[in-house]
């Protein structure tokens, strides 16, 4: 970002107007499953007019939406720089992030993979304290 965005941002920055830069944020992350979809798609049209079974197909489809596709980080990283700038701002203009919209965000997603991870991490340890196999 250049110096003048950066000042032009910081001088129009009011309370509230994070709401837009997280709603950005949320229009990056639609781009990404747009871009699977399409993959998908383009994928079950070639597969539907070789094969011609419309249940593999679908199958394909499902996977293919599924799998990581070259430049899937950068959507992630651009809808999260765009939410660490919203948070910043609010910061410097606020001294809290209690209200913004793009801190909610970020502390959404990461609050569930952390608790994810967390819940995997002690399912494993009691299974194997009460002597168990793990089933997967």
């Amino acid at each position: 970002m250049t110096k003048e965005t950066w000042n032009r941002l910081k001088r129009k920055w009011r309370r509230g107007r994070c709401r837009w830069l997280n709603e950005m944020a949320k229009i990056v992350l639609a781009g990404k499953a747009k871009y699977h979809e399409l993959g998908a798609t383009a994928i079950t049209k070639m597969l539907r007019l070789v094969i011609g079974h419309k249940a593999e197909s679908a199958f394909v489809r499902e996977l293919a939406t599924n799998l990581p596709l070259p430049g899937d980080a950068k959507f992630v990283a651009v809808a999260q720089g765009i939410r660490i700038i919203g948070i910043w701002l609010c910061v410097v203009e606020y001294s809290s992030p209690e209200r913004c919209f793009c801190f909610e965000a970020l502390a959404l997603q990461y609050g569930k993979e952390a608790t994810k991870s967390l819940l995997i991490a002690e399912g494993e340890l009691w299974t194997k304290q009460a002597g168990w196999n793990r089933l997967t």
